[in-house]
C-alpha cells in the first residue's frame, strides 16, 4: 500500500477531489490516501503549509511515503 499524503485546503476543495480521481483512475496499486491540513498548525499561504513536514513522523519513519499539493494536481 503506498501512503499518499495530500495537501487539503477547505478553499480549494474541488481541486482536491480532481486529484484523488485522477489517482485512483491511473494506478493499479492500493493507495492510502491522507489528508492534510492545518492539524493545529499556524497556516502559511495555505492550511498545509507546515504539516506536510510531518509526513515522515505520520508514516511512523518507516517504508515510503509521499507527499502531494493535491489541490492543484492531476495524474496523468
Amino acid at each position: 500500500m503506498v501512503n499518499l499524503h495530500c495537501g487539503y485546503d477547505a478553499r480549494e476543495h474541488e481541486g482536491w477531489e480532481t486529484f484523488i480521481s485522477s489517482v485512483r483512475r491511473r494506478t493499479a496499486a492500493p493507495v492510502n490516501f491522507v489528508r492534510m491540513g492545518a492539524m493545529d498548525m499556524p497556516e502559511g499561504t495555505n492550511e498545509f503549509t507546515y504539516s506536510r513536514f510531518l509526513v515522515p513522523w505520520l508514516n511512523q519513519y518507516h517504508g515510503h511515503a509521499i507527499f502531494c499539493d493535491a489541490s492543484d494536481m492531476i495524474m496523468l
